[in-house]
This record gives C-alpha cells, structure tokens and sequence, in this order.
C-alpha cells in the first residue's frame, strides 16, 4: 500500500512553445503534481520559489510530495522546484 508519493510539474520552452509536464512515480504523484499547478496558493508558492533570483525562468521543475493516510490523499507539499 503507498503512503506517500512523489510528483513532479516541469514547464519547458522551445521558441514560442510552452510544454507543461504532470507526473508521479504512482497516481497519487500525479494528482499532486496537477493538483498543485491547479490551485492559486500552490501555483503562488511555486512563483515564489521560481524567481528567488528575481527573473521568471523560461524552465522550471517541481518536486512534490504527498501522504496517503487511511487510502485518503492529504494536501500535497512542494518540496523544491529548480530553474535553469
């Protein structure tokens, strides 16, 4: 039985072609990983990681994670986001 999981939100560009990437080692990963790109406070709080150096990357990735308890999903976290 999983009881937690691990995701990641990945945006990339090429020229004028934003690509958002969803996934998780199981579902549970991939819920968080949408769910936290969907919802204003997360998307806020990877903004905030994002542009620590004061610019908005062009790519970014973000680490998530999430706990199973009693087979109910609870919130996910970001754990870390990286920028190149």
């Amino acid at each position: 039985m999983v009881q937690e999981d691990f995701g990641i939100s990945a945006r990339v560009c090429d020229n004028s072609i934003e690509t958002l990437i969803l996934a998780g080692c199981h579902s549970y990963g991939a819920y968080a990983a949408a769910f936290g790109m969907t919802r204003d406070n997360f998307i806020r709080e990877v903004h905030t990681f994002i542009t620590r150096g004061g610019v908005r990357p062009l790519h970014f990735i973000a680490l998530w994670e999430v706990n199973i308890l009693d087979g109910a999903v609870q919130s996910p976290k970001l754990i870390d986001a990286v920028v190149e």
